[in-house]
Parts: C-alpha cells; sequence; structure tokens
C-alpha cells in the first residue's frame, strides 16, 4: 500500500460540480463542462456577488488563491 508521504496527494474529486435543485434532484457536471479545476487541498469556496456578476473563491494551502467567474444560464 503507498502513503502519501512518497506518492504526493491523491486528489480524485478536485473538478466536479454538483447541482441540487428544489426538488432535491443531482446533478454533476464534469471539469470539461464547467471549467471549475481546484487541485491540490482546497480548504475555503466563498461565493462573492460583484456588479460584473458573480465570482467564486477557492483558498488552499501553500498554493495560490483561485478565481472563477460564473455563468448562469436561466
Amino acid at each position: 500500500m503507498a502513503h502519501e508521504v512518497f506518492t504526493g496527494p491523491k486528489n480524485g474529486f478536485e473538478g466536479a460540480v454538483m447541482t441540487i435543485d428544489t426538488l432535491f434532484s443531482i446533478r454533476v457536471d464534469d471539469v470539461k463542462k464547467t471549467g471549475f479545476k481546484v487541485p491540490f487541498s482546497a480548504k475555503h469556496i466563498l461565493d462573492v456577488r460583484v456588479p460584473s456578476g458573480d465570482l467564486i473563491l477557492v483558498s488552499q494551502n501553500d498554493q495560490n488563491l483561485l478565481s472563477f467567474k460564473t455563468n448562469k444560464s436561466n
């Protein structure tokens, strides 16, 4: 069995976006469709409303702060 100390982190869920509607139906979109990919170790995710739309900010340990602009289709 390999240990992370020797092989590095195993980030198996770094790009899927799950959407749950009011009827609790779940939709999962992958990184190819959403463009949302957070490698390494995400610690906090925050939705920030700005005049030009919404931003998603993601902090990570010892990595850069990531930001994503949302595209909402109604």
